[in-house]
């Protein structure tokens, strides 16, 4: 069981761990933990990421800096974190009262070309649109491309709000405003799970979820 729970834990510490979908709960392998499954409820340990709070914070900042229509590029609909992003946005757009557009035919795991070429055909339909909210560092450079394609300039025309781990964005558009998933303490928190879990199988799983941190 000790050795199934390190391997666990350096595999899922190397990925994206929100990025999990219904069907890849670690309990199918023997272990009674998972990270970015919190919806299961209490029955396993997890580690998760706060993503309906991230989007709504993501959207709450766009309109804070003016921004007068969102458009928004989601995770696929079939992993959990894209469905509580989708919802939590779509929430908080409409309780402000800010018209959201839901990128089409892309996500934040398509290709950087794919995700530059929408958001340029959407701006292109709507030039109110002038933020885009980002569940990823590719779709956010990706997005910035499309933007800049039309020769908008962020921080002046546009703005993007995006989610990163390890504080990249910041070297490639130091205007991106990011929310911050910190993997450091979803591993230590991981693990901390893991090793309860095996000195202690009957007591009570532990279950952390981290909440989003803004760094501008």
């Amino acid at each position: 069981m000790a050795i199934r729970v390190l391997i666990l834990f350096l595999i899922f510490s190397k990925i994206s761990y929100s990025q999990i979908k219904f069907e890849d709960v670690a309990v199918e392998l023997g272990a009674d933990y998972l990270i970015g499954e919190s919806f299961l409820g209490a029955g396993v340990s997890f580690v998760d990421f706060d993503n309906a709070e991230f989007a709504k914070l993501g959207i709450e900042k766009l309109i804070k800096r003016n921004r007068k229509e969102i458009l928004m590029i989601t995770p696929p609909k079939e992993q959990s974190y894209g469905l509580e992003m989708l919802t939590s946005a779509k929430a908080t757009a409409k309780k402000h009262n800010v018209p959201l557009t839901i990128a089409p035919k892309i996500t934040s795991d398509s290709s950087i070309e794919e995700i530059s070429a929408c958001v340029s055909k959407q701006i292109s339909k709507n030039k109110k649109i002038d933020s885009v909210l980002v569940a990823s560092p590719n779709s956010a450079m990706a997005a910035v491309a499309g933007f800049e394609n039309l020769e908008l300039k962020i921080g002046k025309d546009f703005d993007v709000v995006a989610k990163d781990a390890v504080n990249f964005l910041k070297l490639f558009r130091n205007q991106i405003i990011i929310i911050k998933e910190d993997m450091e303490i979803a591993g230590e928190n991981l693990a901390k799970a893991a090793i309860h879990a095996a000195q202690n199988p009957t007591s009570k799983p532990i279950q952390f979820i981290d909440q989003p941190k803004s760094i501008k």
